[in-house]
């Protein structure tokens, strides 16, 4: 079915709609060979049809003109989202790789902890055999008690 026309009201644009709006009728025929059981293409074909243009009443005229500008903005809007939703997959690709290297610097962070700690006691116990030997071979004085160097601060 060819028509000179491509848009306007059409007769059973989809099967539970009577009348409708239709924007591209050769899309919409298109769809139907392609996209519909082969069963139901004849009568879906054949109610198909665009209705011949007519003068329209001036509020339906105005109505469809609004309608027409807010797809516009729509068609805008929805190529910005697409654009953006690509931008932030991208972005959250980033960000979980990131993370996974912020995880990775936290486990090298906790290894060198470890090794400081280690490191640190070992220095603390060659200073307390240092100190040891100061204090009984060469007569240093520690009054330390564990706590402090005063004795009455012990289990106070």
């Amino acid at each position: 079915m060819t028509t000179i026309l491509n848009t306007g009201f059409a007769h059973c644009l989809h099967h539970e709609v009577h009348f409708e709006l239709c924007r591209d009728f050769e899309e919409r025929v298109q769809y139907i060979r392609q996209e519909k059981p082969f069963g139901e293409q004849a009568i879906r074909l054949a109610n198909f049809w665009l209705f011949p243009p007519s003068p329209l009443p001036p509020a339906l005229e105005a109505a469809m003109a609004e309608w027409k500008a807010a797809r516009v903005e729509l068609d805008v809007a929805m190529a910005e989202w697409s654009a953006t939703v690509v931008k932030w997959e991208a972005a959250r690709v980033q960000w979980s790789a990131t993370r996974v290297r912020r995880s990775a610097t936290w486990v090298k962070l906790g290894t060198a902890r470890v090794k400081v700690e280690a490191a640190r006691v070992k220095v603390e116990l060659q200073l307390l055999e240092f100190h040891d030997r100061l204090v009984s071979e060469q007569g240093y004085v520690c009054t330390w008690n564990g706590q402090s160097i005063f004795k009455e601060m012990k289990g106070a």
